[in-house]
C-alpha cells in the first residue's frame, strides 16, 4: 500500500513535471513566432553612394525622415537601414555635396549619386 502510494506520486511528480516543460517550450515557439513576424514586417534598404565619377562616398549620413532612425556608408559607399515607417523617404547628406531626399516608392534598392557643391 505504501510503496502504491509512492508510486502514484512519483507518477504524479512527473506529469507536472512533463506540463511544465511543454508549457515552456510553447512560450519559446510563440516568441520565436512573434519575432519572425517582426522581422518581416521590417523593410531592409540598401544601396550604395557614389559621385558623379563612380566614387564611393565614405560616410554619407542616410537618415529615415521624420525619425532618428539611420545609419552612413561604409568604405565601399554601402549602405543598409531597416526602416521604421514602410512609406518612408531617405534623406541623404555630406560634406560638399547638396543633401538628397529619396522617395522609396516602394524600392528596397536605392542607389544615389549627390551633386558635388564646386
Amino acid at each position: 500500500m505504501l510503496l502504491r502510494l509512492f508510486f502514484h506520486r512519483i507518477l504524479l511528480l512527473f506529469f507536472i513535471f512533463s506540463i511544465s516543460l511543454i508549457s515552456f517550450a510553447g512560450n519559446d515557439n510563440i516568441r520565436n513566432l512573434e519575432s519572425k513576424i517582426v522581422q518581416q514586417s521590417r523593410k531592409i534598404i540598401r544601396g550604395v553612394v557614389t559621385d558623379t565619377d563612380g566614387n564611393a562616398l565614405i560616410g554619407v549620413n542616410v537618415i529615415e525622415t521624420g525619425t532618428t532612425n539611420g545609419t552612413v556608408t561604409d568604405i565601399e559607399g554601402v549602405f543598409e537601414l531597416i526602416l521604421q515607417e514602410e512609406s518612408s523617404t531617405l534623406s541623404f547628406s555630406y560634406i560638399g555635396f547638396s543633401s538628397q531626399i529619396v522617395n522609396l516608392n516602394g524600392r528596397s534598392i536605392i542607389n544615389v549619386t549627390p551633386k558635388s557643391l564646386k
